[in-house]
């Protein structure tokens, strides 16, 4: 009986490691990406028949984070009521979210199942309720992109300021003849095609020398929202991190970003703190312009801790924008880096 009960006492601790071995292997790695990452080029299309009403969309996902979705409601025999929109997309909560979000309120949540569908509620015409509808992937019809924005001259040329999405276009090609030799800026909707990073117009279908209110208004001074407000940041492995920027009146000094017209040079801190981390990074910050500067030490810890793409994106961050509720990091090349989104309060 002696012999039976020393046998049996590791066992219960013997099942247990199975248990949690079992567990482990089963659970997704913290922090990995759980859904496929979506790229530019891609289209989703969706179609769906309710009693009376057909409904279609496509929805081109585009360079520098650019989409545009267009929309059909067609009610019986009636003639279809077309809706289009553009603005920026992105890919949010470890790739399972991608929102779309434009200057003029657009802030639609579509959620990634499999094979890259994307599940969403479109709200029809008129506060009419909505649609529960499902993208998939589609190939690209080509046809142009329908936009709104301004026409406006730089120190480089002409370039388009995008109205949905705040982007700014430089232009390919000679300005079409009836732009030619006319004052700017000019209100334009246009028939466009991109070509890397430039906008070449194909038709103009509307100019106007009145450009709307609002439009001349800058945008948002990211230091006057980010400062004091809790964020929450996501890596591109999918790892998330609490952050809170602290900024001084006095202006930087040392290395830092450079001026900006307009705008004054501020310097200041972020805290980011998650999984057994905390760090208190240095930046200094001028408009849109932003500069992490982490010490040798901070380098090392993250090194020693594996935080190679916290390390990466510290290094990389060259620009910060406002969009709504999130504030997105950028690289010198204009490259979207990483999205915070603002933390709700409890």
């Amino acid at each position: 009986m002696n012999d039976l009960s020393r046998l049996w006492r590791p066992l219960p601790a013997l099942l247990c490691l199975c248990l949690t071995a079992v567990v482990l292997l089963s659970s997704p790695v913290a922090g990995a990406p759980r859904f496929e990452r979506l790229r530019p080029g891609q289209c989703f299309a969706a179609r769906l028949d309710v009693g009376d009403l057909h409904y279609a969309a496509v929805l081109r996902l585009l360079p520098r984070n650019f989409f545009e979705l267009s929309e059909s409601f067609a009610y019986r025999k009636n003639p279809p009521l077309r809706r289009g929109s553009s603005g920026l997309w992105f890919q949010l909560r470890g790739g399972a979210l991608l929102r779309l979000w434009n200057r003029y309120g657009l802030s639609r949540p579509l959620n990634v199942g499999a094979a890259a569908a994307l599940y969403a509620d479109m709200p029809l015409p008129g506060q009419n309720g909505s649609l529960s509808v499902v993208f998939r992937p589609a190939e690209d019809d080509g046809a142009p992109l329908r936009l709104m924005g301004a026409l406006r001259q730089s120190s480089d040329g002409p370039v388009f300021d995008e109205s949905a999405s705040g982007l700014a276009f430089p232009l390919r090609g000679p300005l079409p003849e009836e732009l030619r030799g006319r004052p700017l800026p000019l209100f334009l909707e246009l028939d466009a095609r991109l070509s890397g990073r430039d906008l070449v117009m194909e038709k103009v279908r509307a100019v106007s020398a009145r450009l709307p209110s609002g439009l001349n208004d800058p945008p948002q001074a990211p230091a006057t929202a980010a400062a004091g407000a809790p964020w929450l940041l996501e890596l591109p492995d999918g790892a998330l991190l609490t952050a809170s920027f602290a900024l001084d009146a006095a202006p930087a000094s040392g290395e830092g970003a450079g001026p900006e017209e307009g705008a004054a040079e501020l310097a200041g801190r972020l805290d980011l703190a998650g999984r057994g981390l905390y760090l208190s990074i240095p930046l200094n910050v001028s408009g849109g312009r932003l500069r992490l500067l982490p010490s040798e030490d901070d380098r090392a810890m993250l090194r020693s801790l594996g935080e190679e793409a916290l390390l990466a994106l510290v290094d990389a961050a060259r620009g910060w924008r406002l969009h709504g509720d999130m504030l997105a990091l950028y690289d010198a090349g204009d490259a979207l880096l990483a999205t915070l989104e603002r933390r709700a309060a409890r």
